[in-house]
């Protein structure tokens, strides 16, 4: 991710968990830091550090895991990028969230009026925080998806390669290789099945399963998103990937922008790594 200067976006909700965080935002080693969130937080908080939005929307994160981790130290994840998800709903409609991890973007747009909201997910780790989450956000209109976005129907080898970081959940390609069976399936047959209208964002996340998962999307007039927010990495092992990605979007008439809302032309810093594409 790449690093800009910005406010803290997240609280601590309640009492406690300010104090713990304004200790642990000011502690003078890093290090030191993690290892006062990790303690206070088994003992005080069962694990589960509370967080509020400061424009809605509430998450309990666990702080071993490195979004939990950058939301309690730092104050924010991806915070261009969730603030222009907001920005894009704000007058309300579907927003489907694909790799939905424990629902951040999930909490945090489906929280404004008229949003209603699709969370897709593979990973039942990811899926049990997000449950949890949803709880106390009780004004997000939620249907939940437990399966993998997919190309084609059927079953999926998925894993979670970094074990302090579900994010990087993802279908696996290689036979056999991953730990956990879970369904895949394509856009066309979720959408009509959660009664999902016209999609105004798609945010999707998916630890390059992008491609496979737009193949299988509706791109009649009636079913494309209006906006699309998805990771982008051009570096090692993502850069075919990347290009692949590009040439898709571009072959349905989308055009890249930045999270800032700047035209954006290969090779040109990326912030959050992150390209909206604007039908």
């Amino acid at each position: 991710m790449n690093h800009f200067k910005h406010s803290p976006q997240w609280l601590g909700d309640g009492l406690g968990a300010q104090i713990l965080i304004a200790m642990a935002r000011n502690w003078p080693l890093p290090r030191g830091q993690s290892g006062l969130l990790r303690i206070v937080t088994r003992w005080c908080f069962q694990g589960l550090l509370p967080l509020r939005h400061c424009h809605g929307g509430r998450l309990r994160v666990d702080v071993t895991d490195y979004i939990g981790q950058q939301l309690a130290q730092v104050g924010a994840f991806e915070p261009l990028s969730l603030a222009l998800a907001c920005q894009l709903m704000k007058e309300g409609g579907w927003f489907v969230d694909a790799g939905c991890n424990m629902g951040l973007y999930t909490c945090v747009v489906g929280s404004l009026p008229g949003v209603r909201t699709l969370a897709v997910d593979p990973s039942p780790l990811a899926l049990a925080q997000l449950e949890g989450n949803l709880t106390l956000n009780p004004a997000v209109d939620c249907t939940r998806v437990y399966a993998a976005l997919s190309h084609k129907s059927g079953f999926v080898q998925f894993e979670i390669p970094g074990h302090q970081n579900l994010g990087t959940g993802r279908v696996q390609t290689t036979h056999g290789s991953g730990k956990i069976l879970a369904y895949g399936l394509p856009a066309t047959k979720i959408l009509p099945e959660a009664n999902c209208g016209p999609v105004r964002l798609l945010k999707i996340d998916i630890e390059s399963g992008e491609l496979a998962a737009l193949q299988g999307w509706d791109w009649t007039e009636a079913g494309r998103p209006r906006h699309i927010l998805c990771e982008h990495l051009e570096s090692g092992e993502f850069r075919e990937h990347a290009s692949q990605l590009q040439n898709i979007l571009r072959s349905k008439s989308y055009q890249p922008y930045t999270v800032l809302g700047e035209p954006w032309e290969e090779g040109q810093l990326l912030p959050e790594n992150n390209l909206w594409w604007r039908s």
